[in-house]
């Protein structure tokens, strides 16, 4: 298909749109049909020649994906209803469209273009470079460029350890084939058994990887994920098991890295030393661009010696397509954030910083600051995507903050109104017949916390909160927050509240700037391996009188769930988390309890028979002031992990010298009370 020349059009209709899937028409016998919003991903990878997307809710990031399976002369017809027309993002969508002079807008009714028109418009599409480029020397590879990329892969086996290598492109560049190629020239050549891992925050990210391997690595059988070859192995193991259970593999491939909390690709770089970091840089994958400036600073500190390449030239079509230019264009996956200089902005004193509300309609008739604010989501956040912006134009419960300095954004964020809803809606949720839109807040306390009345409030979620890269660290986001907190009291908001993956960083902000623990998840979020928290601020006096029934719902189970759920969560997060807790949620020693400690401290009693009291007084410790010391406690007392795994992960030798460290550590915070 790459051999093709003419670049993929696009045609949009303006008609009927009551479909609910993506109607595919391909030559591959195993794609043609109907596929749905949930299972467009299953395409990825593939090559088609005509698409027809017919979908009543236009999910654009389908919409923004499928147009890659494309290739080079293809079609793909856009089919929209007249309801969906008057959609703020569909608007846009269309007079973008109709500035094209590649694409066509037809109503329905007038009549189609002509041969003659269809030829004119192909003379306008993608430039062909592919016959200035000399042929790769490798059988599988499509370009030198993809050739080049494979060899650096193999490098990071071969060569010196902790030289980890960054794989950056657009999609459609053959990313995913790379690493493919490189996993099958591995085995083939082993001249010893090899063990290769692959990981990805989304397993469906590698569907395309472990086709390709199917496809041309002889004598492998591939079953669940995991390829098995007479040379070696090549299977995905998710990020929280690589991190819990270290491995001893010969290569680590971490795929589509920008949809992966960075401080998980921290923990991935310092335990293995052969690792490749792909990632797609714009697109529905992540937001690639947040992880190229953040990632880029911590490998130059732990590994100075890294590498970086990239893929710029597109496989299935012709550089500088149409399609692919509108694509981008119109889901503002080009949206460059820009440099700030001293002249543009003044942060030295946060009282300069200008805070306002953006509203949809003002986004729609600004298209320069549409971008700029989309630019600052997707660098700072790594889920961000195409129906962010959507969500953005056409969702009448979202409005965007954003602080400025003489006119340039330098934070943003996304808000959704929720709450306040009637009786009927409440009753579907209790009686678990649906979820409400828009209601996330309200119907995780209602549903998770058992709080009945959680609908008569009045709730500012955060969804996204982002400050310019230049200018974080600086005191901006408290700032933001404190704004955004005093513009929900004016506007009679009872609560303003957030939702993210809790990790040490990101917990410390919100509760530095008083918001409080309302909720941790119990399974770990899909895309951050992380467990989702809650977080609220009490905006009104009768917010406040149910604020402290919430907290201590929350508190009143956490050291119990850390024995179950709550087992893997990181120690240092855990103290964070109580260190945190009201002091009216302490636990309750009695004479007896504290007499106990002290009988373990002096090694008069054994451990399990002081371990309960030992429990309640930990977690009451937990509101001191922190030392690296009380981790293994934590892990030990109130996790109640096994001996075995608490030495192995803080080096103590065996039991012994562990439940010495336990002793000592008692011991002397008993004497530092006694002396204060």
């Amino acid at each position: 298909m790459k051999n093709q020349l003419l670049s993929a059009k696009l045609i949009t209709e303006k008609g009927h749109a009551n479909g609910q899937g993506i109607g595919i028409f391909s030559d591959h016998k195993d794609i043609v049909g109907n596929i749905t919003r949930q299972t467009y991903r299953s395409l990825l990878g593939t090559e088609q020649n005509q698409l027809v997307y017919c979908d009543s809710q236009f999910d654009i990031d389908a919409l923004a994906a499928l147009s890659g399976t494309l290739v080079a002369g293809g079609v793909m017809l856009v089919v929209l209803s007249e309801a969906q027309c008057s959609s703020r993002f569909v608007d846009r969508f269309l007079n973008l469209l109709a500035a094209e002079d590649t694409n066509f807008l037809i109503e329905q009714g007038k009549p189609l273009p002509s041969l003659d028109e269809l030829d004119n418009k192909k003379l306008k599409q993608g430039d062909d470079n592919s016959s200035e480029q000399l042929k790769p020397s490798h059988p599988l590879c499509y370009s030198n460029e993809q050739e080049n990329a494979v060899k650096l892969v193999l490098n990071v086996v071969t060569g010196h350890r902790d030289r980890p290598l960054v794989l950056t492109a657009d999609r459609g560049r053959g990313k995913s084939t790379t690493l493919a190629i490189a996993c099958i020239d591995i085995l083939a050549q082993a001249k010893q058994f090899q063990h290769i891992v692959v990981t990805s925050g989304n397993i469906s990210a590698l569907s395309v990887f472990f086709r390709f391997i199917k496809q041309h690595l002889a004598d492998a059988e591939i079953t669940n994920n995991k390829v098995e070859h007479k040379n070696g192995i090549i299977e995905f193991l998710p990020i929280d098991q690589l991190l819990e259970h270290p491995q001893a593999i010969a290569l680590l491939l971490v795929d589509e890295a920008a949809g992966i909390p960075v401080y998980l690709l921290e923990k991935l770089l310092l335990k293995y030393h052969r690792t490749v970091f792909a990632s797609t840089v714009h697109g529905y994958e992540g937001a690639g661009r947040g992880f190229t400036l953040k990632f880029a600073k911590i490998l130059a500190s732990l590994r100075p010696q890294w590498r970086k390449t990239s893929l710029t030239s597109p496989i299935r079509w012709a550089a500088n397509d149409p399609l692919e230019g509108f694509i981008f264009k119109s889901c503002l996956l080009n949206a460059e954030l820009g440099a700030l200089n001293n002249s543009e902005v003044v942060t030295e004193s946060l009282t300069s910083l200008s805070f306002r509300i953006v509203g949809a309609d003002e986004l729609a008739t600004k298209p320069a600051l549409l971008s700029e604010i989309f630019a600052t989501l997707v660098t700072a956040h790594y889920q961000t995507s195409p129906s962010d912006l959507k969500q953005l134009l056409d969702n009448d419960k979202v409005s965007i903050a954003v602080l400025t300095s003489n006119e340039k954004v330098v934070a943003v964020a996304m808000l959704m109104a929720e709450g306040l809803c009637c009786g009927e809606d409440v009753l579907a949720v209790k009686n678990s017949q649906r979820r409400l839109k828009n209601q996330f807040l309200p119907q995780s306390l209602f549903s998770h916390c058992g709080i009945e009345n959680a609908f008569d409030f009045h709730y500012l979620r955060v969804m996204r909160i982002a400050v310019h890269p230049q200018l974080q660290a600086q005191g901006i986001g408290s700032h933001f927050i404190r704004h955004i907190v005093d513009y929900a009291k004016i506007h009679h908001v009872d609560f303003v509240g957030s939702s993210f993956g809790v990790n040490k960083s990101l917990l410390n902000f919100w509760l530095q700037n008083h918001f409080s623990l309302a909720r941790i998840g119990f399974t770990k979020d899909k895309a951050s391996g992380e467990h989702s928290a809650l977080v609220l601020n009490a905006c009104s006096a009768k917010a406040q009188a149910i604020f402290t029934e919430i907290t201590t719902l929350f508190y009143r189970q956490f050291d119990y769930l850390l024995t179950d759920e709550y087992q893997q969560l990181d120690a240092e997060l855990v103290w964070q988390i109580l260190h945190a807790m009201p002091k009216s949620d302490q636990r309750i020693l009695t004479n007896f309890d504290i007499n106990t400690v002290q009988d373990f401290s002096e090694c008069t009693r054994l451990y399990s028979a002081c371990v309960y009291s030992l429990h309640l007084w930990l977690v009451n410790h937990c509101q001191d002031e922190f030392s690296v010391d009380v981790l293994p406690l934590i892990t030990r007392i109130l996790q109640k992990e096994s001996i075995k795994h608490t030495c192995q992960l803080y080096g103590f030798t065996g039991k012994k010298a562990l439940n010495q460290h336990l002793v000592s550590y008692i011991g002397n915070d008993i004497d530092k009370s006694l002396n204060r």
